[in-house]
């Protein structure tokens, strides 16, 4: 069973926002549009002639659009009575047991050890009354002792299973980039399953893109390339017969967030930073330097109208991004850093892709999917 339903109070990663193309501020003369024009016809021959993409027509796209299937609408209107509500409260507090225990086994990890919890020590075949008296081990999702939760409202919708019930927590900082939106999709788990192949398939035949990535937003060269990808992935969820055309763009604009501003930063830094604190060079002349050798395709543009025009705001994020790393730091660890670095300032909250793989982790450990892989009953 999947579905979905309207959702508010979503959240979004700084910067992961593309500016606006129609605002007065971002005109430019006719002669720079006429040659932004240019450059992005340059662009899209240049794709068709190394055979990167597909060069799919509007026609195309719209035929593709109309072979996926639509979302399924979830009929929330239908609640448990009381009695079955109780039912699925036993079944849940027995799920959690098995979570607990699950976590018991795993290295590097420390649970409490007050008398609540060591009461469910060798506690195999519980009985109601044991559970009862446990208070249906609600304690482990109030306490912190578990990333995630039975979403308390979904328990009253006969239209769900266990799987779709399953929420894992956003935690501080808002972990998950829409997580109103995915627990909110009841999505079912071969869905979820299917929508990871297809990230997957995403990653491997659209990867031409992430060599042609523009850092000097809003262009018509990035808006045709953008275009051709959209195109393309849309063409790809045909193969997919669980893929919606919504979740199809989800997972788009998510490999393109990353694409667009995380690709290559933590090594071109790093590289800035061998030649600053290792060769004592200056920031501008270790960029230059680095921009003349042309090792990151996807940054060239963004390195070279820093030194065409002013440095500076990438120098500052420079400086914050290997704050940490000093001479004394192995190479390895101090790439490992910068990474690190450049993701939390992105403040690259997770999408979709990783709440599935975090929820069939949960699921698999607490037995609502099955060693082959089917959802249990």
């Amino acid at each position: 069973m999947d579905g979905q339903k309207p959702t508010n109070g979503n959240t979004a990663p700084k910067d992961c926002k593309e500016p606006a193309t129609n605002d007065e501020s971002n005109a430019v003369p006719v002669a720079d549009l006429n040659n932004d024009l240019q450059e992005a016809d340059e662009a899209i021959k240049r794709l068709n002639e190394l055979g990167l993409g597909e060069n799919i027509s509007s026609e195309e796209f719209l035929t593709y659009i109309d072979q996926l299937n639509e979302q399924p609408i979830i009929d929330t209107s239908i609640e448990l009575d009381d009695a079955q509500v109780t039912t699925l409260y036993f079944q849940h507090a027995r799920y959690r047991l098995r979570y607990y225990k699950h976590l018991s086994q795993q290295p590097n990890t420390e649970l409490v050890e007050d008398s609540y919890h060591m009461k469910l020590v060798g506690e195999d075949e519980l009985s109601d009354e044991f559970i009862r008296e446990m208070e249906f081990f609600m304690r482990f999702e109030e306490d912190g002792t578990f990333d995630w939760y039975f979403y308390p409202d979904y328990c009253w919708l006969a239209a769900l299973n266990d799987y779709q019930r399953l929420v894992p927590i956003n935690c501080v900082g808002e972990e998950y980039a829409y997580w109103d939106d995915y627990h909110g999709y009841f999505n079912s788990y071969h869905t979820e399953l299917q929508y990871l192949d297809y990230c997957k398939a995403l990653s491997k035949e659209l990867k031409w893109m992430e060599d042609y990535v523009l850092n000097k937003l809003p262009s018509s060269k990035w808006g045709r390339i953008c275009s051709r990808g959209a195109y393309q992935a849309i063409k790809i969820a045909t193969r997919f017969s669980k893929i919606t055309a919504a979740l199809a763009y989800n997972a788009y604009y998510h490999m393109r967030f990353y694409v667009a501003y995380c690709k290559d930063m933590d090594s071109l830094y790093f590289e800035i930073w061998q030649r600053v604190n290792m060769q004592k060079k200056s920031f501008r002349d270790s960029l230059e330097e680095v921009y003349n050798l042309n090792k990151f395709p996807s940054r060239q543009d963004k390195m070279k109208d820093a030194l065409e025009n002013n440095c500076s705001h990438m120098e500052t994020v420079f400086h914050v991004c290997t704050a940490s790393v000093t001479s004394e730091i192995a190479e390895d660890k101090a790439l490992e850093l910068i990474a690190k670095a450049v993701e939390s300032r992105m403040n690259k909250a997770k999408f979709y892709e990783q709440y599935i793989e975090k929820k069939i982790d949960i699921a698999r450990a607490i037995g609502l999917i099955s060693t082959d892989g089917t959802e249990a009953t």
